[in-house]
C-alpha cells in the first residue's frame, strides 16, 4: 500500500485538490488494512484460547470421572 502512496505522490499531472483526496483515500485504505489485520490476529488468538479452554474442560471432565470411579470402588 505504501508503494501506491509513493506512486501517487510522484504523479505530477493530477490537480492538487484531487491529489490530496487520492492521498487521503490511499492512507485511509492503508489504515483500514492494518485494522483488519489486527482484528484477524485477535480473532485467531481468541479461537486458540477457546480451543485450549475446551481441551482443559475435557481434561477436567475425564479427571472428574476417574476420581468418581475411584471413590465408587472404595465404597464397594
Amino acid at each position: 500500500m505504501n508503494e501506491r502512496i509513493e506512486w501517487l505522490k510522484g504523479l505530477s499531472y493530477i490537480p492538487q485538490k484531487e491529489m490530496g483526496w487520492l492521498l487521503e483515500q490511499a492512507e485511509l485504505a492503508d489504515k483500514q488494512q492494518a485494522i483488519i489485520e489486527e482484528h484477524q490476529r485477535q480473532q485467531e488468538v481468541a479461537v486458540n484460547q477457546f480451543r485450549q479452554a475446551q481441551e482443559e474442560m475435557q481434561r477436567l471432565r475425564d479427571e472428574n470421572e476417574e476420581l468418581k470411579s475411584k471413590v465408587e470402588e472404595q465404597d464397594n
